[in-house]
C-alpha cells in the first residue's frame, strides 16, 4: 500500500526507498511476523490516513469502522490518531464540518455503537472488572507522562530501525515537508510521522514496538525526502538518482542479510508454543505462570 502510493505519486525510485525502508524496518518485521496486535492496528491507521485525505462521499462512515477497529484492537493506540484526524478536520476542512456535520455525528455514532456494544458485551459476559480494565489500564502505563520520563531513547529507536543511514533521508523528507504544511496530507504526514515518538518520550515505557504504527509513514516521508532531492537540479537529476540508488542498493543487501534473515528464520514463536503445552500439561488451572525473559 505503501509502495502503491509512494510509486503513483512520486515515482519509481521514491517508491523504491519506501518499500525498502519499510520491509526491511526490523521493528516492522519482527511484530508482523509474530502475528501481534500492533501490527492490526498499524495497518487501520495506514488506512485512516488514505481515507481522511480522501474525498470519498461515504468517507465518514469508514472513518468510524476503522477508529473502531483500532480502539477494539488496542485501545492506547486509537486517541492519538483520532486527535490528529481532529486537528486536520478543523484546520483544512472546516468548511466541510458546518456544511455536513450530520456525517460526523454519523461516524462518532458508529464509534459508539461498537466500541459501546462490544464493552457491555464484555461486561455482561465477563463481569465490570474486565472493563474497568480495558479502559483505564490495559495501557500499561503507557498513558502516564511527566517531564521527569523524557528519554530520546525513541528517537534512537527511529534511527537504528532506519538502518542508520536512512534516518538522514528521513531527516531531509521533514525539511522538505514543513515549507509545504499548507497542504493537508503533507499535514498528515508530517504529523503521523512524528507525533507518537515526541508522545512517548515523555512516557515511563520504552519499547521500540511501540513505534509500530509510525513506521509506515516514516517510510512515506522518505519516499517524499528522496523525491524532492533527486529534482533539486534537474540538469544532474540522473547523477542524483544513482547517487541515492547505490547506496540504498548497498545498505538494503547489508540490513537483509544481517538483520532480516535472522528474524525470517528465529523459532521463537514454535519455542513459546512448546512451552505453553509443557505448562497446560504440567500446571492446574488456578496456577499462576510468570514468564521471566
Amino acid at each position: 500500500l505503501a509502495f502503491h502510493y509512494s510509486l503513483n505519486k512520486w515515482g519509481i525510485i521514491p517508491s523504491f526507498l519506501t518499500f525498502v525502508t519499510l520491509s526491511l524496518n526490523n521493528i516492522f518485521i519482527w511484530r508482523v511476523r509474530s502475528g501481534n496486535l500492533d501490527a492490526l492496528s498499524t495497518l487501520f491507521i495506514f488506512l485512516v490516513y488514505f481515507v481522511t485525505i480522501s474525498h470519498y462521499k461515504y468517507r465518514h462512515i469508514f472513518l468510524g469502522v476503522l477508529f473502531s477497529a483500532i480502539y477494539l484492537t488496542k485501545a492506547s493506540l486509537m486517541g492519538l490518531p483520532f486527535v490528529i484526524f481532529c486537528s486536520y478536520e478543523i484546520i483544512y476542512r472546516s468548511r466541510d464540518i458546518k456544511i455536513y456535520w450530520k456525517r460526523y455525528l454519523q461516524m462518532v455514532l458508529i464509534i459508539v455503537v461498537f466500541v459501546g456494544g462490544w464493552l457491555t458485551l464484555s461486561s455482561l459476559k465477563v463481569g465490570i472488572s474486565f472493563v474497568k480494565y480495558y479502559l483505564f489500564a490495559s495501557d500499561q502505563g503507557v498513558m502516564k507522562l511527566s517531564l521527569e520520563f523524557f528519554k530520546s531513547n525513541y528517537l534512537w529507536h527511529v534511527y537504528y530501525s532506519l538502518q542508520r543511514r536512512f534516518f538522514f533521508v528521513f531527516c531531509l523528507g521533514i525539511i522538505f515537508l514543513i515549507p509545504k504544511i499548507k497542504l493537508g496530507s503533507n499535514f498528515l504526514l508530517l504529523v503521523n510521522g512524528l507525533a507518537l515518538i515526541l508522545f512517548l518520550s515523555f512516557t515511563e515505557r520504552d519499547n521500540n514496538w511501540y513505534l509500530l504504527p509510525s513506521v509506515p509513514f516514516w517510510s512515506l516521508i522518505i519516499g517524499y525526502g528522496t523525491f524532492r532531492f533527486i529534482n533539486l537540479i534537474p540538469k544532474i537529476k540522473y547523477f542524483l538518482i544513482i547517487t541515492v540508488l547505490i547506496p540504498t542498493l548497498y545498505v538494503s543487501q547489508k540490513t537483509y542479510r544481517e538483520n532480516i534473515i535472522p528474524i525470517i528464520q528465529a523459532n521463537s514463536g514454535s519455542q513459546l508454543k512448546e512451552a505453553a503445552i509443557y505448562i497446560s500439561k504440567n500446571s492446574d488451572p488456578n496456577d499462576v505462570v510468570v514468564r521471566l525473559d
